[in-house]
């Protein structure tokens, strides 16, 4: 629990600092006046942001991934006018406009349907895996073409259910009509969006709810678990918890006038100028730092926010498991070779704006057999120490959190999380 203003996290988020809220907040804040800005390049989940931007800090908030920058678009206000302060009006653009039936789709909706209502799970795994697939179709698995969506095409039996992907499609094209039509505002747009994401991230049958890749079906091992979890999964309702969502967000969110600024943007592009001319003084960095591409476990977020169907990777003549996109972002951090070179320009870039940074990193225990990091901390710090003249780590006590199930959790995996704090003086 932490002890400050509370936060929403819109989605399950790998290596959240919602635990470390606190201590981030006494080492930006304690020696920051009130008002000055803080860079966050890597903004994630968004919670980091809206601590800072509720302890009076300006908030510039960037990400590599449009679903992040959408997040703190929303929770952070950007475009927030005084006339946005109804959630119930929103909503209630959003359920008139939610009519009709499933067209094509609708027989194997009424099958899923039957077997949520009476909690057959292995029928909803063999309703899931027996629909027709847009990559099932293209590898010559399935004879039958898939009716063509945004989701239900690609993603429905595996991450979603038919009725699950069929819903969020049809939300997500509602809100490109209610743009269209000056219905709602750039802000609203990005609220609608992040609970969408918010509601997309409840339902997802994965492990670790994230979209790395769905659970697994074995035709040769027990399935009791996965049909228990997959009637679970597919009785949320993805409808409810958007709106439930919008509701939170208009709670939650900052105002306005308080200018903070949210948008995509690569870390390893920005410059000393660009921190200069938004008066940054603080940087806080959460970057990635093992071979764990964040793309990777949200693309499906990015389908969502982008609303343009992916053009799935093939590798030897069959789609991945986690149905990822050709072209998706692959960042330095998570590489050995790049990471020294990325973060070093990331401290210099700090450094020649005149601001300090401030590192969320994890170490490894020596035995752990947690992911290797790209760059070991000794390496790390020796590189900052390069660059700046004061460098100092402050211990949370806490562990990074293993991002997948309790049974394949690692017991001897040990990941302390610290603050690397450098001062320009």
């Amino acid at each position: 629990m932490t002890s400050g203003p509370a936060v929403f996290r819109p989605v399950q988020y790998l290596g959240s600092k919602l635990r470390s809220l606190d201590p981030i907040e006494r080492v930006i804040v304690a020696d920051g006046a009130v008002g000055e800005t803080v860079w966050e390049p890597f903004t994630g989940s968004s919670v980091v942001a809206q601590r800072l931007a509720a302890s009076g800090m300006r908030l510039v908030a960037n990400d590599a991934l449009m679903s992040s920058a959408t997040y703190a678009e929303a929770m952070l206000g950007v475009g927030r006018s005084e006339a946005d302060h109804d959630a119930a009006d929103l909503i209630g653009l959003l359920s008139k406009s939610f009519e009709g039936d499933f067209g094509p789709w609708e027989s194997a909706v009424s099958d899923e349907d039957a077997a949520v209502v009476s909690g057959n799970g292995d029928a909803l795994l063999a309703h899931g895996w027996g629909l027709p697939q847009r990559w099932k179709t293209q590898l010559g698995a399935s004879a039958e073409e898939a009716p063509a969506g945004l989701l239900s095409s690609t993603y429905a039996g595996t991450y979603f259910g038919l009725r699950q992907a069929l819903e969020l499609e049809r939300l997500r094209g509602l809100v490109d009509e209610l743009t269209r039509k000056e219905r709602i505002d750039s802000w609203q747009r990005a609220v609608v969006l992040t609970a969408i994401c918010s509601a997309a991230s409840k339902a997802v049958f994965s492990a670790g709810k994230h979209f790395a890749q769905p659970l697994l079906v074995h035709a040769r091992k027990s399935q009791a678990f996965h049909e228990r979890r997959i009637v679970v999964d597919r009785r949320v309702d993805v409808i409810s918890e958007t709106y439930e969502a919008i509701r939170t967000v208009y709670i939650a969110a900052r105002s306005g006038w308080e200018r903070h600024e949210a948008s995509v943007a690569l870390a390893e592009h920005r410059t000393s100028e660009d921190l200069r001319g938004q008066n940054v003084t603080t940087v806080y960095a959460d970057p990635p730092y093992t071979a764990q591409q964040y793309s990777r476990f949200y693309h499906v977020l990015e389908v969502l926010v982008e609303g343009v169907p992916a053009d799935l990777q093939v590798r030897n003549g069959q789609v991945t498991r986690g149905l990822y996109p050709a072209e998706r972002y692959k960042s330095p951090y998570c590489s050995r070779v790049q990471a020294p070179r990325a973060f070093r320009h990331l401290a210099e870039v700090a450094y020649d704006a005149g601001a300090r940074l401030v590192l969320s990193y994890s170490g490894s225990d020596a035995g752990s057999t947690g992911n290797p990091r790209s760059i070991e901390m000794t390496d790390l710090m020796s590189l900052l120490r390069d660059v700046f003249p004061l460098v100092h780590v402050e211990g949370l006590d806490l562990n990074y959190r293993q991002f997948n199930s309790a049974q394949s959790a690692n017991a001897h995996r040990s990941d302390p999380e610290v603050l690397i704090v450098a001062e320009t003086h």
